[in-house]
């Protein structure tokens, strides 16, 4: 029982040593003409999110798009691309293509771009009244009301260990304008 263990090991690793010299093969020719064929619709859409961008002055397309579900579709694929990458997992986005998008404005992830401006708008806020408790009935901007109520819940959830959106990261920010609850989230 014992010698047929030790020959499949040596079997197996054998099977891992042929891989690793035997690197990577060449692409096929059909494979070849997909990626060609691959890179030509990358582009088309690449230029029409430039037009995109012309029009309304940024890059964030919505999900629900209704003139142009694809190009919608084509920017929610590079985001996912992107977090493949990040997480060094196997992507078709390229060095190349992520400097062109990042040229133009691209956010990979709307969720921190919103959160960023949120928190501009918060520290407008702690700049002109000399701190940052909006009241939920602040009628200048309900908006940031609801998102500094978001926060506190958020730092509570993470204060309890349970699943939150905040990070570290935004909670140094939050405590370096001086909201309340972040310095007691950090400790």
């Amino acid at each position: 029982m014992q010698q047929q263990q030790q020959q499949q090991q040596q079997q197996q690793q054998q099977q891992q040593q042929q891989q690793q010299h035997s690197g990577p093969r060449p692409p096929s020719p059909q494979q070849q003409r997909f990626n060609k064929h691959q890179c030509k619709q990358w582009t088309i859409k690449y230029d029409e999110l430039l037009r995109y961008r012309t029009d309304q002055g940024h890059c964030n397309v919505p999900h629900g798009h209704k003139q142009n579900a694809g190009l919608a579709m084509w920017v929610k694929r590079q985001r996912h691309q992107y977090n493949l990458l990040v997480e060094k997992k196997q992507s078709t986005l390229t060095g190349e293509r992520i400097r062109l998008l990042e040229s133009i404005g691209f956010v990979w992830s709307c969720l921190d771009s919103a959160w960023e401006k949120h928190f501009d708008e918060l520290r407008q806020y702690s700049i002109m009244h000399g701190h940052c408790d909006v009241p939920s009935s602040y009628k200048e901007n309900l908006k940031l009301a609801s998102w500094v109520t978001t926060q506190r819940r958020q730092c509570k959830l993470l204060e309890e260990s349970k699943s939150s959106s905040m990070t570290r990261a935004r909670l140094v920010k939050l405590d370096e304008i001086g909201f309340p609850v972040a310095g007691k989230c950090l400790n």
